[in-house]
């Protein structure tokens, strides 16, 4: 496996990871009994994004290296 590889992997989980964050945040908003747990399941939002930021990050770095 090489370093595109391993970083296209862990770019695809953190992607993966923040999807599924906010699919549960936008299942709660519409929710009749847990309206106000969309809020709490947002509030690690950041530190997802910034998980697929880096992700990204190493995985373009990754991509140039090969060219």
């Amino acid at each position: 496996m090489t370093n595109t590889d391993t970083y296209r992997k862990a770019l695809d989980i953190a992607l993966t990871d923040l999807t599924v964050t906010l699919t549960e945040a936008r299942d709660y908003l519409y929710s009749p009994d847990y309206p106000l747990a969309a809020i709490g399941t947002l509030t690690n939002f950041a530190d997802k994004a910034d998980d697929v930021k880096a992700a990204l990050r190493l995985y373009t770095n990754a991509i140039r290296r090969q060219s």
